[in-house]
């Protein structure tokens, strides 16, 4: 593995929490919380909720304000469950996982506004 540059985990560590995180979430799975991650854009192209940021001139915050409100309006009355998880993050968490000064980019980010 060493030509394509892919470190394995060794066996004896235990990745089984890390296997029980998803982007995606099905009708069957239990979800017990929500997670802010930024990323880079193409690893999450399969999430469910996502938004591409960029370096701008909009603050953290207000970002962060805009990002949620998008999320719950995606998700809406077909999802209430999800909904209430991502009202449940704090406003720290959220800020904190965003860049300083940055752009929000998103299909339906216009309706919104």
């Amino acid at each position: 593995m060493k030509d394509e540059d892919i470190t394995l985990v060794p066996e004896n560590i235990d990745v089984g929490e890390i296997d029980k995180l998803t982007g995606n979430p099905t009708s069957k799975d239990g979800l017990l919380f929500a997670l802010p991650m930024l990323a880079p854009y193409t690893t999450i192209m399969t999430n469910k909720y996502k938004v591409k940021v960029q370096p701008g001139t909009m603050k953290r915050g207000r970002a962060a304000k805009d990002i949620r409100s998008l999320f719950i309006g995606q998700a809406g009355k077909n999802f209430p469950y999800e909904t209430n998880l991502m009202k449940c993050v704090p406003d720290n968490d959220m800020t904190m996982s965003l860049i300083n000064n940055c752009r929000v980019l998103a299909p339906g980010l216009t309706k919104m506004q």
